[in-house]
């Protein structure tokens, strides 16, 4: 879960997982491949920034009624999209969602310790 702290004192409950990632996905028509894509194009991952924190809040909150200019103006209302701290890092956790930790090196199948 992730907060995002607006200017005006607001907050809205984020979350993302495989509900949202699908939300996304039909919303805008993508596939899953072209998800991973958005996320790793800079140009795309502001295009579809509304989307993306309207899926989120929707997954944390699903009795909300969020519309997608409420979600335009929750980025308007944390500075904007270019060097915004709390829009990057709802990103940072988004993509955190997608990392793997492990506490080891695995070879040939086996657990060993780093």
């Amino acid at each position: 879960m992730y907060i995002l702290k607006l200017n005006n004192g607001g907050e809205i409950p984020l979350k993302w997982g495989y509900w949202a990632m699908r939300d996304f996905c039909k919303a805008t028509g993508k596939t899953a491949q072209q998800y991973f894509e958005t996320l790793s194009d800079g140009q795309a991952l502001i295009d579809h920034m509304a989307e993306i924190l309207l899926s989120a809040a929707r997954f944390a909150k699903p009795e909300s009624t969020y519309t997608f200019m409420e979600a335009c103006e929750w980025v308007d209302n944390t500075g904007g999209l270019i060097g915004n701290d709390p829009i990057n890092g709802f990103i940072s956790y988004l993509i955190g969602t997608h990392t793997i930790k492990t506490d080891g090196v695995v070879e040939d199948g086996q657990k060993k310790s780093p």
